[in-house]
């Protein structure tokens, strides 16, 4: 039987059965780019203070009350991280004063997805967090990562605010 190569592997050096090696390479190239696409705002864009004001829908000073971990079959691990809101800088939060929001990734038993670039959330912290809705409606944090900012880390960046400012 003759070997359908349409005319176009005779141009490579070597031929698919014994490129192997190079096949694996190409694909993975390709899941890679895939990747870095579709993670394009995930990269490393450094948000200002501003800007994660300006993309929020609600800023809000609060305590980490509890944090839980979903797993979501093959959707992977979610961390929902429920917080009591202590000030509200932008939007608004229902009358019970506390807050839901959801993270990709967490340990769930032996099970651990780590996203990187997510931040960590303690029980007991304390912070300041920049949410806006995701497409299901449900609290993400804007910027990433960035959209969580120990006090500490807050009152750093507020000092330079001003030089921020457009």
């Amino acid at each position: 039987m003759q070997n359908a190569d349409f005319g176009l592997i005779h141009a490579w050096p070597f031929s698919w059965a014994t490129g192997g090696f190079l096949r694996v390479f190409f694909v993975g190239l390709l899941v890679v780019g895939l990747v870095v696409v579709a993670l394009g705002e995930v990269s490393a864009r450094v948000w200002t203070l501003p800007e994660l004001v300006r993309g929020a829908e609600l800023v809000a000073l609060g305590r980490v009350a509890s944090k839980s971990v979903t797993y979501l079959g093959e959707a992977g691990i979610q961390t929902t991280v429920d917080m009591e809101v202590e000030s509200v800088w932008k939007g608004s939060v229902k009358s019970t004063n506390s807050i839901s929001f959801y993270l990709p990734g967490g340990v769930l038993g032996e099970r651990k997805v780590v996203v990187t670039g997510q931040p960590e959330f303690a029980l007991e912290e304390s912070c300041v967090v920049f949410l806006k809705r995701g497409e299901d409606g449900r609290w993400v944090l804007v910027g990433f990562g960035q959209g969580k900012l120990s006090v500490d880390d807050f009152k750093r960046r507020a000092v330079g605010l001003n030089s921020e400012l457009p």
